[in-house]
């Protein structure tokens, strides 16, 4: 069995990284009402929905990671269970269910996987999630044995 779980700070910073793009919204939403409040000879209005455009999409993605992002996991060799960012319930998945496993990039380099399966769901397994390189290594194993022994 193989079980990690993400550090309780890691988990509160993911968590409350959506604060910003709260904010954002919030200071433009004052400008709005100063604006309509003291108008001048310019059209605020485009400028107005392109700023708030961006921290819309900001909490879209971020609400995205949190429905993929690993928070703590367990694997019999036959059945993963897991759970995410947004849901504290348990959910599982078959290693039979497991379609690929694909890297997780960023602008920096390699920061874990993404595991996809065939109903289209994808988890992403961060490498700050403890015993996440061994449980890649298990799940290869036990998903494409004859794979394992050429690489």
């Amino acid at each position: 069995m193989i079980s990690g779980r993400l550090s309780a700070n890691r988990q509160r910073t993911l968590r409350n990284m959506f604060l910003v793009p709260v904010a954002l919204l919030a200071f433009i939403a004052i400008a709005i009402v100063v604006r309509i409040q003291h108008p001048s000879r310019r059209d605020p209005w485009p400028a107005f929905v392109f700023m708030g455009s961006i921290p819309a999409m900001m909490l879209y993605f971020m609400a995205q990671n949190r429905k993929r992002a690993v928070s703590q996991f367990e694997y019999d060799g036959a059945t993963l269970r897991y759970e995410t960012l947004s849901r504290s319930r348990s959910e599982a998945f078959s290693k039979d269910e497991l379609r690929e496993i694909q890297p997780l990039r960023s602008r920096s380099g390699q920061r874990g996987y993404v595991l996809v399966f065939r109903t289209g769901a994808q988890l992403n397994i961060d490498f700050e999630v403890e015993h996440s390189r061994d449980l890649i290594k298990q799940l290869r194993q036990d998903r494409w044995p004859e794979q394992s022994t050429t690489l």
